[in-house]
Parts: C-alpha cells; structure tokens; sequence
C-alpha cells in the first residue's frame, strides 16, 4: 500500500456486507456465495457488519427461491408459486434495520440478488420474460435511504488492486464524513476528491 490507511483515519471503517459473502449459509438452499478475499485482503482493515435481508424477513433456511416481477409494479414472488408475494415481508423488515443508527462507509452487497443486487438483478414479467436488470428490494431501499453511500457488489472486487482502492476509498469517506482533514498531498497521491463513490473513485484513479 502506498500509505497506512490509519495515518487518513484512525480506526477502521465500518462496511455493511451481504451475509452470504462473508461465508454464512444463509441462501435459500442453505449454501453460501463466500468470497475468501474479503477474509485475507479486507477485513484486517475493515469492520464488518453482516446482514441477510431474507433472513432478517424471518424467511428461513432453506425456502423457497423469489425473483423480481414488475407486474403493475415491483412485487417479490417465489419462482415455484408466483401466486406468494414476500414484497412487503422484505420492505418492512429492510426499512426496519435501515431505520437504526449506522456508521457505514460503504456497502458490499450480492450481485443480481432479489434482495441485494445493484443494478444487476433480473427482473421478469408476469408471464415469466425477462424484461430488464433493476435493484433487489434491500439495495433500492438502502440507496433510497442512504443516497452518499456507495454500494458495491463483488464484481467490482476481484482484482487486488480493485480491493486496494477499496480500503483507502472507505478511509477517505469515513475520514469526510468525521470531518477529519486529508492532507492535500495526500489526496493528490490517493486521487481523492469529494463525492466520489466508488464506482467513480476506480476511474479517477485508474
């Protein structure tokens, strides 16, 4: 690393990650989506809070898969019997853990998931097509709510140098958002500018 990530900010940054990620088997077969990186490369210098909005919603292990169906609106249905709609079952229970005191600096939340996708999740027609990729619901409330937090899926992650920017990216916020001053030349060093997320910090500093 270029610089100590402590000399921008002191303690370690707090990131919300999808549970599955991180290794729980809480997947609607029981299974997990683990990526080892997030155990060898970040979380010495990050804090992670893990959370499985299905199984925040009390929908158990194993259950029945949901999809995203935007018939006359966005519903969540399972994909064996579209006639059950989980939507206001995953909506309340997100807005509920939303509501709660946070100090996140950055999301990393699972790609073209009901719940957690950004932007990658299918979403179909009522007669099963494909219609186009949206937000899972957890993501679009989590945007909704927190319009200056990035959120990242694990797509953007998995080159080393990707992870790098990602731990500074989550020190200069963190270091922001406390109004901790960033020494001008070490911004100019670490491409720093204000208002970036993440997705945008990755090109200024390509």
């Amino acid at each position: 690393m270029l610089v100590d990530p402590q000399e921008i900010y002191p303690s370690k940054p707090r990131v919300l990650v999808s549970a599955c990620l991180a290794g729980n088997k809480v997947r609607y077969d029981g299974g997990d989506k683990l990526q080892p990186w997030l155990l060898s490369d970040l979380q010495a210098w990050l804090e992670f809070e893990t959370h499985c909005p299905e199984m925040a919603a009390e929908m158990g292990v194993p259950r029945e898969p949901v999809q995203l169906v935007d018939d006359n609106g966005i519903s969540v249905r399972e994909v064996s019997r579209p006639q059950s709609d989980v939507s206001e079952q995953l909506r309340s229970s997100a807005r509920d853990f939303l509501s709660r005191p946070h100090t996140w600096s950055a999301a990393i939340l699972k790609a073209r998931s009901p719940s957690c996708g950004s932007g990658t999740t299918p979403v179909y027609a009522g007669d099963g097509k494909q219609l186009r990729l949206g937000d899972g619901i957890f993501a679009g409330e989590f945007k909704d709510r927190f319009p200056g937090i990035s959120v990242v899926d694990e797509s953007l992650l998995q080159g080393a140098e990707a992870r790098e920017r990602f731990v500074y990216y989550c020190y200069l916020s963190m270091a922001e958002a406390q109004g901790r001053g960033i020494e001008v030349a070490l911004r100019e060093l670490l491409g720093w500018q204000t208002g970036l997320s993440f997705q945008q910090y990755l090109i200024v500093t390509g």
